[in-house]
C-alpha cells in the first residue's frame, strides 16, 4: 500500500504540468460545466493550501493569452474538521491526517500526502471538503478555455486548452486476462491512464448482466508489476462464490473527480468444480470383434462434468484424437471399428472445457488381412550410379515397414536388398556403371505387424547412365581493358551435351562465379566481363556437361583487368531550392565505393565558367548552398575523390534557378 502511494505521487509530478512541480491540475468536461481538480504533490505544499487557500482562474485560450478571470468569490479552503458532512470511512481517514500534527520525518509527511489524495479521489465531497475540488458552470460551447489553480505565494497549476463542446472520456483500464483455476477467478489489467486513474474496482453481475455491484468493499490499488513498455499492470483474484454458474466482471478506474470511469470490456466465466479423480478404463473383446470400453467414475460427480471423451491412437504415448463423446451418465462405450492395434484413453471433460484422461489401454486384435499394393512414385540413377526410389506411403495403421529386391535380368530371381524392414517410402543404393546389362529391375512389398504381406509391386525397369564425359571447350582469344575483359572460344563437339557452364574465380578464391549457362540450340561463342574488379587476376573456366550429368575436363585461362585511376561520373545531381530561406539542396547518388571527399564545381552571378567552388567530407551525399541569389540560374558539377585515391570523372554540368519568394 505504501509503495502504491508514492507510485502515485511520482506519476502525479511526472504527468501534471506546473511550474514550480508542487501543485497539478486536472480537468473532467461535461455538459455545461468543467470540474477542476488540483494537488498539491509535496507535503509542504499540501500544508501551505490548506493555509492560504486557493483562487482559480480562467481565460480564454486562442492564439494568445486573453483577459484572466476570477472564478470562486472567495478563496478556497478545507472545510473545518467539525464542518465536514460526510461520515464515509474515507472521510474519516483524511479527518484523521488532517488532524495529525506536523512531523519532521519526509517520509512519514509523503505517505500523509499520498494517503489523503488517495482518499479524495474515492469521493468528490472528500475533494471537495479538503479545498481541492471547483466545478466551473459559467462556461460557453463556442470557446476554449485554460484555467490557473494559484496559491498565495506565487505557487500556479494550469492545465492545457478546455473545449466545452469536448466531454472528457474517462478511460476504461484495459483487461489483458480473466482465467478462472482452482475455483478461483483471476484477472489481470492494465492502467491506461496514470494521471486519472487511483484506484480500481471489480464489478461483478451473476444475473445476466442486468444490476453489477463491487467484489470487495475497499479499491484496489496497483502494485509494482509493470509490463517491457513500463505500463502499471494490476491482479486480482476472487474465490467463486458458488459452482455451477456464469459469471460477467468487468473493471473500473477510480478517478480523481470521485468517479468511476468508462467499464472495460465485459468479460465471461464460468464457476465449476476443476478438481476431479482420474477414471479408471478398462476394455474387452467381444465375438464379433468390437472393443467394448468400461470404466468407474462416481455417480455423485456426474453434475460436475459434461461428459466422457473415448481418445485413441496407433502408439502408445502420441498422436491421440478424439474418437466420440459420451455422455456422462453412462460408463460403457463399444468401438465397432477398431485398430488391430491400438492404444485407448478416456478423458474426462469439466465445464470449461478441460481434459482429464486416464491412463492408455493397449488392445490387440487378431489379424490375417494383408497390407495394399504398394505403388511406385519416383524413382532414378544418378551419374554416379547412386539409386533412388520412393513409393507411396501405405495408409495401414498396423504397418511394419517394406522389402525391397532386384534382379539383373527380367529372367532372373528376385534377391532381397533389405534384409531388415524398411520403415521410410524411400530407398537409396549404388550399383556399378561398367557393366554391359544397362537394365536394371526393382520390387518391393509391405509387411504389417502380424508379419502379413502385400502384393509385390509393379515390376521397376531403370538404365544404367551414360559414364563418358562429353569433350572439351577451348578459349581461342581475349581482350582486357580497364573497364572488362573479352573472351571468345569453341564449343564443345559431343552431341549429347546438355549445356555449357563460363565460370569465374579469383586467384585468391575457391569460389566460382557462374558467368553464363547455355545450351547448344543457343550457343554462345563470346562474352564480355563488366564485372571485374580492377587489378584483380581471374582463372575463366569452360564447363560442358551433357544429358547424363557428366562434365568434360575444364578448360581455363588467367586473366586480369587493367585499371586506369579514374572511375565513371557521378550521374545524376537533384536540388531542392527554398526561396525563403535563400538556399538550394543538392543531393546525389552515393557510390558504392567509400569517398574520401568531393569537389562541387559552381558558376554563379558572378563566375566566368564552372570551377571549383567547395571541398568537403565524402560522409554524405548532399550539400547545402546557401546566401544565394533569387530568379538566377547556377551551374553544377561534381567529382569524388575514394579512399585508394582514385577519382571520378567531372559530372556533366546541372543547372538550376532559385524561384523568387512568394
Amino acid at each position: 500500500m505504501k509503495r502504491y502511494l508514492f507510485i502515485t505521487l511520482m506519476l502525479l509530478t511526472l504527468k501534471v504540468q506546473s511550474q514550480e512541480k508542487s501543485l497539478g491540475l486536472v480537468a473532467k468536461v461535461e455538459p455545461h460545466r468543467v470540474i477542476l481538480r488540483w494537488m498539491p504533490l509535496d507535503y509542504k505544499t499540501w500544508q501551505q493550501g490548506a493555509q492560504k487557500g486557493y483562487d482559480i482562474y480562467r481565460y480564454e485560450a486562442q492564439d494568445s493569452l486573453g483577459t484572466v478571470k476570477r472564478l470562486n468569490k472567495q478563496t478556497i479552503r478545507p472545510l473545518p474538521n467539525a464542518a465536514w458532512n460526510t461520515h464515509s470511512s474515507y472521510a474519516q481517514v483524511v479527518k484523521k491526517i488532517q488532524e495529525k500534527p506536523y512531523t519532521a520525518d519526509t517520509t512519514q509527511q509523503n505517505l500523509y500526502l499520498a494517503l489523503a489524495l488517495q482518499m479524495s479521489h474515492m469521493e468528490a465531497d472528500i475533494a471537495q471538503a479538503m479545498g481541492q475540488y471547483f466545478i466551473d458552470s459559467t462556461i460557453a460551447s463556442n470557446r476554449t478555455y485554460a484555467y490557473l489553480v494559484i496559491m498565495e505565494g506565487g505557487k500556479i497549476a494550469f492545465t492545457q486548452k478546455v473545449i466545452p463542446s469536448e466531454y472528457t472520456i474517462l478511460q476504461a483500464p484495459k483487461l489483458l486476462e480473466s482465467t478462472y483455476k482452482d475455483s478461483t477467478f483471476n484477472f489481470k489489467w492494465r492502467m491506461t491512464d496514470p494521471l486519472l486513474q487511483s484506484a480500481f474496482v471489480v464489478e461483478m453481475s451473476d444475473n445476466s448482466q442486468r444490476t453489477w455491484r463491487p467484489t470487495t468493499d475497499a479499491p484496489i490499488v496497483a502494485g509494482d508489476e509493470t509490463d517491457d513498455a513500463g505500463n502499471i499492470l494490476i491482479t486480482y483474484a476472487l474465490k467463486a462464490p458458488k459452482f455451477y454458474h456464469p459469471y460477467y466482471f468487468r473493471i473500473r478506474a477510480i478517478t480523481p473527480f470521485g468517479q468511476l470511469s468508462e467499464p472495460s470490456d465485459t468479460t465471461y466465466l464460468y464457476a465449476f468444480r476443476d478438481r476431479l479423480p482420474q477414471a479408471q478404463l478398462k476394455h474387452t473383446i467381444n465375438t464379433d470383434g468390437q472393443v467394448e470400453l468400461s470404466w468407474v467414475f462416481p455417480d455423485s460427480l456426474n453434475f460436475d462434468i459434461r461428459g466422457f471423451g473415448i481418445f485413441r491412437s496407433d502408439k502408445p504415448d502420441t498422436n491421440f484424437v478424439e474418437y466420440t463423446r459420451v455422455k456422462r451418465e453412462l460408463r460403457t462405450y463399444a468401438d465397432k471399428k477398431p485398430l488391430t492395434e491400438g492404444y485407448y484413453k478416456l478423458a474426462i471433460a469439466d465445464w470449461e472445457g478441460n481434459n482429464h484422461f486416464s491412463l492408455a489401454q493397449f488392445v490387440q486384435l487378431e489379424d490375417s488381412i494383408p497390407p495394399n499394393q504398394p505403388l511406385w512414385k519416383t524413382s532414378e540413377i544418378a551419374p554416379d550410379g547412386g539409386v533412388h526410389l520412393s513409393w507411396k506411403a501405405n495408409k495401414e495403421k498396423d504397418l511394419a515397414g517394406y522389402r525391397i529386391y532386384y534382379a539383373d535380368s527380367p529372367e532372373a530371381e528376385f534377391s532381397v536388398l533389405t534384409p531388415t524392414l524398411s520403415k521410410d517410402s524411400t530407398f537409396s543404393t549404388s550399383v556399378a556403371l561398367n557393366l554391359l546389362n544397362k537394365k536394371l529391375y526393382y520390387t518391393l512389398v509391405a509387411v504389417d505387424l502380424r508379419l502379413n504381406v502385400s502384393k509385390p509391386a509393379d515390376t521397376l525397369v531403370l538404365i544404367r547412365p551414360d559414364t563418358l564425359a562429353p569433350a572439351a571447350a577451348n578459349f581461342t582469344h581475349f581482350e582486357l581493358s580497364d573497364t572488362a575483359v573479352y573472351l571468345e572460344w569453341a564449343n564443345s563437339p559431343s552431341i549429347d551435351l546438355a549445356y555449357t557452364l563460363l565460370l569465374r574465380r579469383s586467384v585468391k578464391d575457391t569460389t566460382r562465379l557462374i558467368l553464363a549457362k547455355f545450351d547448344p540450340e543457343h550457343s554462345m561463342k563470346s562474352f564480355l566481363d563488366s564485372t571485374a574488379a580492377e587489378n584483380t587476376e581471374y582463372v575463366y573456366s569452360l564447363v560442358p556437361v551433357d544429358l547424363a550429368g557428366l562434365k568434360a575436363d575444364s578448360s581455363h585461362i588467367r586473366l586480369a583487368s587493367t585499371f586506369s585511376g579514374i572511375r565513371k561520373a557521378i550521374s545524376d545531381l537533384k536540388f531542392e531550392p527554398d526561396p525563403d530561406a535563400n538556399t538550394i539542396k543538392i543531393t546525389w547518388p552515393i557510390p558504392n565505393r567509400k569517398v574520401k571527399k568531393y569537389t562541387l564545381y559552381r558558376q554563379g552571378p558572378a563566375d566566368g565558367s564552372v570551377t571549383p567552388y567547395q571541398v568537403f567530407s565524402g560522409q554524405h551525399g548532399s550539400y547545402l548552398d546557401q546566401n544565394l541569389s533569387q530568379n538566377t540560374p547556377y551551374k553544377y558539377r561534381i567529382m569524388a575523390l575514394f579512399e585508394d585515391n582514385s577519382r571520378s570523372q567531372i559530372s556533366a554540368v546541372f543547372t538550376t534557378t532559385l524561384p523568387t519568394k512568394k
